[in-house]
């Protein structure tokens, strides 16, 4: 159920204790890149990999791991043989009932995301 932003909030929850709140996106956009807001743009990547591990959000297995590898990307970094050893995303889930398989494609992806730095000096 969906917050009234005109009242407070304790007149819209049930009496009672304790009370669980989520943040969530009512309307997806089509293009994430136009949200202004760095933490906008974070929260929605939350939502939208939480809606895809709990199956709320269909997703083709190749989407999937693509956009997993670039989640992997943005929390681990670029790819480093000597740092990220068979198995460093078992940890991880991504998809409803993931297969061990998912994990070497998402692997193979995150090594051909390489974040280029160039300076001006």
């Amino acid at each position: 159920r969906w917050l009234d932003p005109n009242k407070p909030i304790r007149k819209q929850l049930k009496r009672g204790s304790p009370y669980s709140l989520n943040f969530r996106v009512k309307f997806f956009v089509s293009d994430p890149n136009k949200l202004q807001e760095e933490y906008t743009r974070y929260q929605y990547f939350l939502q939208i990999k939480q809606d895809i591990l709990t199956g709320r959000l269909p997703c083709p297995s190749n989407t999937a791991a693509l956009l997993a590898s670039f989640a992997v990307q943005s929390e681990l970094g670029d790819y480093d043989q000597s740092e990220n050893l068979s198995g460093y995303l078992s940890d991880y889930s991504f998809i409803p009932n993931q297969p061990q398989d998912f994990e070497k494609e998402i692997a193979k992806l995150h090594q051909q995301h390489m974040i280029r730095v160039t300076m001006k000096l």
